[in-house]
């Protein structure tokens, strides 16, 4: 499992004291003169937000609700819109923020998105968020996505997630799946969320050698549909997951026009490895500056050119 969280967003989650570096009271000085008055100045905020680690947007954002007692994206939410307002207020928060703002906009409006849903929420969370969910959700995607809301964040124990336990975690897989008529969607999921990304490497390796089968292709024999890709996502997340956002970054740029709002929220989520992703060969970046343009295009292009 990738580590998306940098230090300091744990640090000022757990309301440790901040010390500010250089340069942030000047990026929110930029920020507030792009926004005053009249019209809003979209090259001025691209230069103060773009080009940023995700460390020195948490201080930005973080510092211009000191100074100026209003929360940044909010602030960018009443100056900014459509799919270039969307990134710029993903940029304004710290990422746990930003997955708020994901999930809010997946199921905003007619109809849920959600291809924008399982990329946020599946896995280890520590927070239930299934309230929030539940009355947009149904089906086995709705058993897959609660259920990974709701599993408790386990670590990795070599005394316990032991030989003995990944061969009886990869009995209960096949009972609940390959090993019975119909399947048993709880019993298969709950064994994938309460498993550590090292006690899940495990399991799957272990049942592919035993019943010839790789787990992924076990799961998509049980799982239909959107409840399909979500139980595949949590388990390539944990396998192969740079071949996985791979995957996940063609998808939103495949096709008749792009899909932007989810192009955004995989740049953001995932900036920490940007660099290591290759889809079919091609350096990321490239791939994706063939898809967008203007402020837009510029702003999401500049998250490359930042590092953590």
């Amino acid at each position: 499992m990738l580590n998306l969280y940098p230090p300091s967003t744990h640090s000022a989650w757990n309301g440790h004291p901040v010390s500010y570096p250089p340069g942030t009271d000047s990026a929110v000085n930029e920020i507030f003169e792009a926004t005053k008055g009249i019209g809003t100045k979209e090259k001025e905020l691209n230069k103060a937000l773009g080009g940023k680690t995700s460390t020195q947007r948490d201080f930005i954002a973080k510092r211009y609700q000191e100074l100026h007692n209003q929360n940044l994206r909010d602030l960018l939410d009443d100056e900014t819109s459509g799919h270039y307002g969307f990134l710029l207020k993903l940029l304004a928060s710290p990422l746990p923020e930003a997955e708020a703002g994901i999930l809010h906009k997946a199921t905003k409006g007619l109809g849920t998105k959600k291809h924008l849903i399982y990329p946020v929420v599946v896995g280890p969370y520590g927070e239930d968020l299934g309230s929030a969910l539940d009355s947009d959700l149904s089906g086995d995607f709705q058993t897959v996505i609660l259920a990974s809301l709701q599993a408790a964040l386990v670590p990795y124990d070599a005394n316990i997630h032991n030989a003995a336990k990944v061969e009886a975690d990869v009995e209960k897989l096949y009972k609940a799946g390959r090993g019975r008529i119909g399947t048993d969607e709880e019993g298969f999921v709950s064994i994938l969320v309460a498993s550590p990304p090292e006690h899940l490497r495990a399991v799957a390796a272990a049942y592919e050698k035993k019943y010839e089968e790789p787990l992924t292709k076990a799961a998509a024999h049980e799982f239909r549909g959107e409840a399909e890709k979500a139980v595949l996502f949590l388990i390539r997340m944990v396998t192969e997951p740079l071949e996985l956002l791979a995957e996940l970054f063609e998808e939103a740029m495949q096709g008749f026009g792009t899909d932007e709002n989810a192009l955004s929220s995989a740049v953001v989520r995932y900036h920490i490895v940007l660099r290591d992703i290759k889809p079919y060969g091609k350096e990321l970046r490239e791939r994706i500056a063939e898809e967008v343009s203007g402020e837009y295009g510029e702003l999401l292009l500049s998250i490359f050119d930042a590092r953590d």
